[in-house]
């Protein structure tokens, strides 16, 4: 099913793990370095660097 990596079917899984949670889920590629998160979310969840971009561009909570 996948020819080189197992990286989409877990991604799935852990799409689906979320949304079994009630979590509503935006999901894009790891090379996608022009997304910029334009509300708040309650996880970021990366698998790449790309995480720490990503938390850094939500707007910080007052006095956090």
């Amino acid at each position: 099913m996948f020819a080189y990596h197992t990286g989409p079917w877990e991604s799935n899984r852990i799409v689906s793990m979320f949304n079994h949670y009630g979590f509503i889920v935006d999901c894009i590629h790891y090379t996608d370095r022009s997304f910029v998160p334009r509300e708040d979310y309650d996880i970021i969840f990366a698998c790449t660097g790309e995480l720490y971009r990503l938390v850094a561009s939500m707007k910080k909570e007052p006095g956090g």
